[in-house]
Formats: structure tokens, C-alpha cells, sequence
């Protein structure tokens, strides 16, 4: 099942680059052989030990794929327990798959499971923007089903105006469906709820901020300082208080590795780096890049910021 290209905007959570918090988990939920804590980002649901594959058996890959399928196949003849029951054997071979959690989260909104719909959906667009119009409307054979569906969740929110997981489900599918004011006035509510909730923050403030095409012209700044990309190669380490250390090693090829440690749980990523100016990018394949602004603030210490204009952000030190 095809999505929306992969947004840079999303990359900071799976890189551990902000702590994720997901409003909606109320704790670990158990699907088949596997416990997915959608407490943390999805990179970091590991899959129970499985025997070694056999020669000529299926892959988990293999085995994922196959039941869900079933499990789209089940969705389109309108059977969504079925469809549920597939897709929840296929999250247990490969609980850190995005599209496996956004089909789960579709499901239970088609069953009207607004509360548990909205925990693997917001656990997916905390690491991508989702599915498109395509792709959604592909999982129906009527399309008017889907809008009685639609229907019933507006008249939910409109019967509960305080459940933010609702109306976080509803702005998900006003979102796919390209209806960007609609969404933002649910996530303006969502966010009201739960300060907290940086994901539907930062959707919001993507949806709500002018295009720098479409700002007024600021006013003419000193040009930034350029970094000597030599001087950034080596080790370096940076600590979030209580949620996650990251190294960061920046070698003379080009070539960089970033790990995370969340919650005794490691996970790495590795590419190539580009230095421009004061801008630090680093590319993982055809991943999006993940681009930050560089300040110096001590021979040993830099300060490493995304380059999103969000005033709120910190950034990270990282020091040698």
C-alpha cells in the first residue's frame, strides 16, 4: 500500500530528536505473541524472539505482507473484525511498521473504536505524514461507506466535543482527505486538551503557518558563520534529561552514525553528511534528510537546532 512521500517534519521524533508523547496510550497493548508500547516511538517495537527462518519458509516480511492482504481484502467486504484479527497477526511479525499500525488505526475508526483508533495514529504521524486520498479510499469498494463512517465519527465529536481522541481521529481523516482547515480546527482543540501533545502541535503549526513565499520579507540578518566541516568530525554526545542519550559520529569520508538509547532500547541510523554553510544534513538512503543549524559554543560543544523556525525549540548540545 502506497503513502504520502516521507516529510522531514516527522523525522525528528523516529531519530529520538524530540521526546515523543503519545496522549492517547494508556499502556501496552497486546497483539497476538507481541506487546506494542505505543508509549514510544514506533522504531522502537521490537518483534518476539522467532525461531530461525527455515530455507523456503516465508520471511516475517514475507508472512506481514501476506495477512495484510487478508487483511485490506477482509476490510473491503466490509468485515473489519476480520480484518482487525489479520492485521494485528501481521503488526506481531513487524510491530515497527507504520503502514501495518495506519491500517489498524483505520480499522478500529471504521468500527468506531475512536478511543483505540487514535493511539496507532498518532504513533504514525509522530514518524510520517500518512496516507493520502489515494490510498485510503482504495480500502472501499463504495466510497459511500467510507462517508457514513466519516458521518458517525462527525457526530460523535459533535455529541463529545471533550474527547480529543475522536477529534484527533477525525482531523487524521480530514488530513488524508486534503480538508487542511477542518483539520487544523481539530487539532486546535486537541492541542487545547494536551499542551503536551508536540505531534499535534507541530501538525497544526505546519497547517496554520504561511509559506515563506507567502510571509512578509523579514528583515536583512548578518550572514551566518560558516562551519568547517572538519572541525565536526568525531564523537559526540548529546542527553535529554530522563528520556534518551545520543551519539553522534561524524567521520572525515562523510559518513555519519546516530544512536539512540530510549528507555535501555538502542537504535541506530547511518548515511552521509553534508556541511553548508551553518547547516548540518544528514541523509539516511532516500529517507528524508534531516537538516539542522550549527552554532559553536565551545571548542568542544556545539548546538545542533532544526532549521523549522520554531522559536520554542532548543535544540540539542552535543559536546566531545
Amino acid at each position: 500500500m502506497a503513502g504520502r512521500a516521507v516529510s522531514s517534519a516527522r523525522t525528528p521524533w523516529a531519530w529520538g530528536y524530540w521526546s515523543y508523547y503519545n496522549p492517547f496510550a494508556t499502556g501496552p497493548v497486546v497483539v497476538y505473541n507481541t506487546t506494542i508500547d505505543y508509549s514510544q516511538p514506533l522504531l522502537l517495537a521490537q518483534p518476539v524472539e522467532q525461531p530461525a527462518p527455515v530455507a523456503g519458509e516465508p520471511t516475517p516480511e514475507e508472512l506481514a505482507v501476506q495477512l495484510l492482504d487478508a487483511a485490506v481484502e477482509a476490510f473491503r467486504q466490509g468485515d473489519h473484525e476480520a480484518a482487525l484479527a489479520q492485521v494485528d497477526r501481521a503488526v506481531a511479525w513487524l510491530p515497527s511498521d507504520a503502514v501495518l499500525h495506519e491500517f489498524r488505526g483505520q480499522t478500529l475508526f471504521a468500527l468506531q473504536r475512536y478511543k483505540e483508533a487514535a493511539v496507532p495514529l498518532h504513533a504514525v504521524l509522530s514518524v510520517g505524514p500518512g496516507w493520502d486520498w489515494t490510498t485510503l479510499s482504495s480500502l472501499y469498494l463504495d466510497i459511500d461507506v467510507y462517508t457514513a463512517q466519516l458521518r458517525a465519527l462527525e457526530h460523535f465529536v459533535k455529541n463529545n466535543p471533550q474527547s480529543a481522541e475522536a477529534r484527533f481521529v477525525l482531523a487524521y481523516q480530514y488530513l488524508t482527505a486534503g480538508h487542511t482547515e477542518a483539520a487544523a480546527t481539530q487539532l486546535e482543540a486537541v492541542v487545547q486538551s494536551n499542551p503536551r501533545d508536540q505531534v499535534s502541535a507541530q501538525l497544526l503549526h505546519a497547517l496554520t503557518t504561511p509559506a515563506a513565499a507567502e510571509q512578509p520579507p523579514s528583515q536583512p540578518t548578518a550572514p551566518a558563520m560558516p562551519i568547517d566541516a572538519a572541525g565536526l568530525a568525531g564523537n559526540w554526545k548529546a542527553i535529554r534529561p530522563h528520556e534518551a542519550t545520543i551519539s553522534l559520529d561524524l567521520a572525515k569520508d562523510s559518513t555519519f552514525t546516530w544512536r539512540l538509547m530510549q528507555n535501555d532500547k538502542p537504535k541506530e541510523f547511518s548515511g552521509t553528511y553534508l556541511v553548508a554553510d551553518d547547516l548540518l544534513i544528514l541523509r539516511q538512503g532516500n529517507q528524508a534528510a534531516m537538516t539542522a543549524q550549527i552554532t559553536w559554543l565551545a571548542a568542544d560543544r556545539f548546538n545542533f537546532r532544526l532549521g523549522d523556525n520554531d522559536s520554542s525549540d532548543p535544540g540539542l548540545t552535543f559536546t566531545r
